[in-house]
C-alpha cells in the first residue's frame, strides 16, 4: 500500500473527464506546497496512461535542455533550442504517438515564455491529441498566469487544492493510525490539513508527534512556514510579523494596521487569505460587505500553533535543540479549534453556516442563522454534567437574547459528558452525525 486517498474523487473525475475529451485539453491543478498534488497525479496515472515531469529549478537555458532531453526520452528526436519549438514538439509528439497525456509538476518554474506559447499552442492546435495537466506550487504565479490578464486565462479548466478541514482529516489519521475522534483531533489542531503534515503522523501521542516534527530543530515542520513563505513571497518578515500578530489575539484590521501600515495591509492579507492561510471572520448573520466587525484569523491549525508557540521562541531551540511544550498555550490553542472544529462539523451537519457571534456585550460560540430563526450552541472544552449543563443552556439563552433573530434551538457541544443532560452532545456523536451527511471517501491505494 502506497497510502491514502482521501476525498478527492471530485478532483480525481473533473481530471479523468477532462482527458477522455476529444482534442487538446489542459487542466491546472494548484496550491500550496504540502497540499497533495503530486500525490493526485500519482493516484491519476493508476487510472490513465500518461507521462509525469518534474521540473527542477534552473534558468531559462538548463530548463530547456532539461525538458527537450525528457521528450526525447518519450518520443525521440524534439528540437529545444526555444520554447516554442519546445511546445511545438510536444504537439508532434503527442501526434506521433497517437495520443499522449503529459503532466508536468511545478510547470511554474518554466516562467511566462513556457505559458505564453502554451497559449499559441491552445489557439493554434485545438484538435492535438494532447492532454496537459500542470500542477503549481507558487501560487501567486500562478493566478497571474492564469488569471484574467494571464495568457492561459479561459484556456484551461483551472483548479485549486486546499488543506484538509477536520473531518477529512480524521479519517486520514483513523485509517492510517487508528486515531479515535479525540486523539485525531488533539493531532488536527497541532499538524493542521496539510496532508504532507498528516502523513508525518506516526502515532497517536500528539506531544510526542509534535516534539518530533514541530519542537525540534531538526523536525521537518520546525520552519516550514517560513520556506512557504519565502517561496510565496518577497517580504518574508512582513508575513511573517501580521500571522505572528494574529496568532496573538490581535487579529482585528485596526490592530493589525499597526504592524502594517493600513495602505499596504489589505494586500498582504489578500495575499495571505488567498495561500489559505488566513481567513476574514465576521458575526453570524452579518453582511461581510458591510460590518466593521470583522476578525481575521489563521485558517490552518498547524500554522496557528507554530506562530503561537514556535515563531517567538525559535532562540531556545538554537540553544537546548527544541522548544519546550508550554501546557498553558497548548491547552487555550486546543479549546480554540476545539470551537473551529465544532463550527465545521454542526456547519455540515446543519447544511449551512454556523459563525460565532460576538458584541460588544457578550459572545456566543457557534449560531446557524436560517430563514426560522437562529440556533446557538455553546461549546466547552471540557467535562460536562447535568447541573453544569443546565447552567450554561441558562446562560446561553440569556446571551442568545442579544441576537437580532428568534431562538429556535439552543444546546451545548462537550468534550466530554457524564450522567444524561439535555441539549447537549460529544464530539463523537457530532462526528457520527457529519460522517453520515457528509460521507467522506478514502482509498487505499
Amino acid at each position: 500500500m502506497l497510502g491514502l486517498f482521501v476525498n478527492r474523487d471530485d478532483v480525481l473525475e473533473v481530471l479523468r473527464r477532462e482527458l477522455s475529451e476529444a482534442g487538446f485539453r489542459a487542466v491546472i491543478i494548484y496550491g500550496r506546497r504540502r497540499i497533495g498534488k503530486t500525490w493526485l497525479a500519482t493516484v491519476l496515472l493508476r487510472h490513465v496512461k500518461g507521462h509525469y515531469l518534474f521540473v527542477p529549478e534552473g534558468d531559462e537555458g538548463a530548463l530547456l535542455r532539461w525538458v527537450t532531453s525528457k521528450l526525447k526520452e518519450i518520443c525521440g528526436e524534439v528540437s529545444g533550442d526555444s520554447w516554442e519549438e519546445v511546445v511545438e514538439g510536444i504537439v508532434n509528439c503527442a501526434n506521433r504517438l497517437g495520443g499522449m497525456v503529459l503532466i508536468i509538476d511545478e510547470f511554474q518554474r518554466l516562467g511566462k515564455s513556457f505559458a505564453s506559447h502554451l497559449q499559441a499552442l491552445v489557439d493554434t492546435y485545438p484538435d492535438a491529441p494532447l492532454k496537459l495537466v500542470l500542477l503549481g506550487s507558487t501560487v501567486s504565479v500562478i493566478e497571474r498566469l492564469a488569471g484574467p490578464l494571464g495568457p492561459l486565462y479561459g484556456r484551461c479548466v483551472t483548479i485549486k487544492l486546499g488543506g484538509f478541514g477536520f473531518l477529512e482529516s480524521y479519517v486520514y489519521l483513523r485509517e492510517k493510525i487508528g486515531a479515535s475522534e479525540h486523539e485525531a483531533f488533539r493531532l488536527y489542531a497541532l499538524f493542521g490539513g496539510t496532508p504532507y503534515n498528516l502523513a508525518l503522523i506516526e502515532s497517536t501521542d500528539h506531544i510526542s508527534e509534535a516534539l518530533k516534527h514541530i519542537h525540534s530543530r531538526y523536525g521537518r515542520l520546525y520552519e516550514e512556514p517560513l520556506h512557504l513563505l519565502a517561496s510565496e513571497t518577497r517580504e518574508l518578515g512582513v508575513y511573517a510579523s501580521i500571522l505572528a500578530t494574529i496568532a496573538s489575539g490581535r487579529n482585528s484590521f485596526g490592530k493589525l494596521a499597526q504592524v502594517v501600515r493600513r495602505t499596504s495591509l489589505i494586500k498582504y492579507l489578500e495575499v495571505l487569505r488567498g495561500l489559505g492561510l488566513v481567513k476574514r471572520v465576521v458575526p453570524a448573520g452579518e453582511d461581510p460587505l458591510r460590518t466593521k466587525k470583522a476578525k481575521y484569523l489563521i485558517a490552518d491549525p498547524f500554522w496557528d500553533y507554530w506562530f503561537k508557540a514556535i515563531y517567538p521562541r525559535r532562540d531556545e531551540a538554537e540553544v537546548t535543540g527544541q522548544v519546550r511544550v508550554d501546557n498553558e498555550l497548548l491547552r487555550n490553542h486546543l479549546a480554540h479549534w476545539f470551537e473551529e472544529v465544532v463550527r465545521e462539523l454542526l456547519s455540515k451537519t446543519l447544511k449551512t453556516p454556523v459563525k460565532p457571534w460576538w458584541s460588544k456585550e457578550t459572545e456566543i460560540d457557534a449560531v446557524a442563522v436560517t430563514e426560522e430563526g437562529a440556533m446557538v450552541y455553546e461549546v466547552k472544552y471540557a467535562k460536562v454534567d447535568e447541573r453544569s449543563a443546565e447552567r450554561e443552556l441558562r446562560r446561553l439563552k440569556a446571551k442568545a437574547q442579544l441576537l437580532p433573530y428568534p431562538i429556535i434551538k439552543t444546546g451545548i457541544v462537550a468534550k466530554e459528558v457524564t450522567g444524561n443532560p439535555r441539549n447537549t452532545i460529544t464530539l463523537e456523536q457530532l462526528m457520527k452525525q457529519a460522517l453520515r451527511v457528509s460521507k467522506v471517501s478514502v482509498t487505499h491505494i
